[in-house]
């Protein structure tokens, strides 16, 4: 199933109109469609499940919190978020590498005690 159809002739993306979307925020605009990301996440994870494999979200490739927040709710942050925890687990202190994109992520997925650690 696509996320972005038509009905009655007009643009939808999931069960919204695009011309209303347009409308509302203006063009050009960028829009996704959560559910299509989440169904495709899910394809990925299913077609993966039987390997030792883990799937990874490049935030650079798009830094759109409402995309990050998504993936992240899924189980998916930026491979640097790794770096992180596998320094914690190794005991290390967090505070003598820049992690400019882990403090973006753990700030806009409200992780703000983490935040801390690395500001310490």
């Amino acid at each position: 199933m696509t996320h972005f159809h038509r009905i009655s002739g007009v643009l939808h993306v999931e069960d919204i109109p695009l011309p209303m979307l347009a409308e509302q925020v203006g063009t050009p605009a960028y829009i996704y469609s959560a559910e299509a990301i989440r169904s495709r996440y899910t394809a990925l994870s299913d077609a993966l499940a039987d390997l030792n494999l883990s799937i990874h979200y490049a935030v650079k490739a798009n830094s759109n919190q409402a995309v990050i927040k998504l993936l992240g709710d899924a189980g998916r942050t930026d491979e640097a978020l790794e770096h992180f925890n596998a320094m914690q687990d190794q005991g290390l202190a967090p505070n003598v590498v820049n992690f400019n994109t882990v403090m973006k992520i753990f700030a806009q997925t409200g992780r703000f005690a983490d935040c801390e650690k690395l500001l310490s």
